[in-house]
């Protein structure tokens, strides 16, 4: 049983390590920063303009909170720095993309995409609905490997195994050994998956996309069910 249990978590790893190229291959590159406030109502109006035009979708855009979050701050004014933009003159909403600034909801709604298309004609490191990309050619690398230790010894560290140790423990006390030996391996699968998606960073993906709520709450149920 003990060696079904190690296969089943051999196998898991395995299909983690087959679709990384795929996932890492389907994330957009990240060059247009959206920086926005919380609870800004001109922030507002251009992130319910980038949804209604499904910019998100069509535009890399990494959104980024700047009143709650210092480093999202930080990287503004460096940004606005770079670009010699007064202090005076900065405020959110605002649009980086490359070395152009835009200020404020109108000056975003009206030149957005002009900009952005311009951007990515002159870049080339950007592209629009590219579709799927072949990864018959991409190799593992030591990024990859890194991941993967990275979430192999988080799935064993002192917190989870802690949790880990409890879960079996209880479970034992039914009587049932096969149950216990198959649950902690799920918990462990489990952690590693997550925290290789995360070094992935699909959960990244998720949010630029749009769909990261819709995907946690699927998440929060499978898990309440489970």
């Amino acid at each position: 049983m003990v060696k079904k249990g190690f296969l089943i978590l051999f196998s898991v790893i395995v299909l983690s390590i087959s679709i990384a190229p795929i996932v890492r291959a389907n994330t957009p590159p990240q060059s247009i920063y959206l920086f926005y406030g919380q609870g800004c109502p001109h922030c507002a109006q251009v992130e319910s303009f980038f949804e209604k035009n499904n910019l998100y979708t069509r535009y890399s855009v990494e959104k980024r909170e700047i009143y709650s979050n210092k480093d999202n701050a930080l990287l503004f004014n460096t940004l606005l720095d770079k670009y010699q933009i007064p202090e005076s003159g900065r405020g959110v909403p605002a649009v980086v993309i490359g070395n152009k600034v835009l200020m404020g909801d109108k000056q975003i709604i009206d030149n957005f995409v002009g900009e952005a298309n311009k951007y990515i004609a002159s870049n080339g490191k950007q592209s629009i609905d590219t579709g799927p990309v072949d990864t018959k050619n991409q190799k593992f690398n030591l990024t990859l490997i890194a991941v993967i230790i990275g979430s192999l010894v988080d799935a064993i560290n002192p917190c989870e195994f802690a949790v880990l140790i409890i879960l079996m423990t209880t479970i034992l006390a039914t009587g049932n050994a096969n149950k216990a030996l198959k649950s902690g391996i799920a918990f462990s699968a489990s952690i590693f998956i997550s925290y290789f998606f995360m070094g992935l960073g699909l959960y990244k993906a998720l949010g630029l996309g749009g769909v990261a709520n819709y995907f946690f709450k699927i998440i929060g149920w499978i898990a309440i069910i489970l």
